[in-house]
């Protein structure tokens, strides 16, 4: 995140917390040039890339065959595009139904700690791009929520994020512009409580 736009919403709250009504548009103006779309557009990506991470990391079967694949986000300059990541561990699983003559059962290589902190951390970036009104986008947020609005050009209407008191992403809920939504609650480890579609 840059350091800049960090800056300029902390002295924003903080005037604000104060009562003062400065004209804070060219700070805050100044500080989201180096922000364009594409910046919003790979946040708001990476949600559900981490987010389907953290969901699948135990599908030995998936429809198509074998294993879930681990997704990355890939982006180059203007484009962004989602690779499956081939890469694989053996847990032993005897009475599982998926599992070799052996008794192992092939899994997704996903460590549920490290997307967690990339969900989390997109979620916070989402939350502070919209914020400080990047690509038409705002926000409505409060120390334990925040309501992002996306410019009426994106595929995405809305993201939902709820934050425990010390900060950690409770729940992420996304609709899209065709009507459907995603709901994901989080335990404190990092796992999916649950999911919707």
């Amino acid at each position: 995140m840059k350091s800049g736009l960090i800056a300029a919403v902390v002295t924003l709250i903080a005037l604000q917390a104060l009562g003062a009504t400065p004209d804070t548009s060219k700070q805050l103006s100044d500080a989201t040039k180096p922000f364009n779309c594409l910046d919003l557009r790979k946040a708001s990506q990476k949600l559900p890339v981490y987010a389907t991470n953290i969901a699948n990391k135990d599908v030995a079967k998936t429809p198509e065959g074998g294993p879930f694949k681990r997704v990355e986000l890939i982006c180059k300059e203007m484009y962004c595009e989602t690779s499956a990541k081939e890469d694989f561990k053996l847990v032993y699983a005897p009475g599982n139904p998926d599992a070799n003559s052996n008794g192992y059962v092939q899994l997704p290589r996903i460590d549920v700690a490290t997307e967690f902190a990339a969900l989390q951390a997109a979620a916070s970036e989402v939350r502070l791009l919209a914020g400080a009104q990047a690509c038409g986008a705002s926000a409505l947020a409060t120390p334990t929520m925040a309501l992002v609005k996306y410019d009426s050009g994106a595929s995405i209407q809305s993201d939902t994020f709820n934050f425990s008191t010390d900060g950690r992403l409770t729940s992420w809920s996304r609709i899209l512009r065709d009507g459907t939504s995603q709901h994901m609650a989080f335990n404190a480890d990092g796992t999916v409580a649950k999911a919707q579609q």
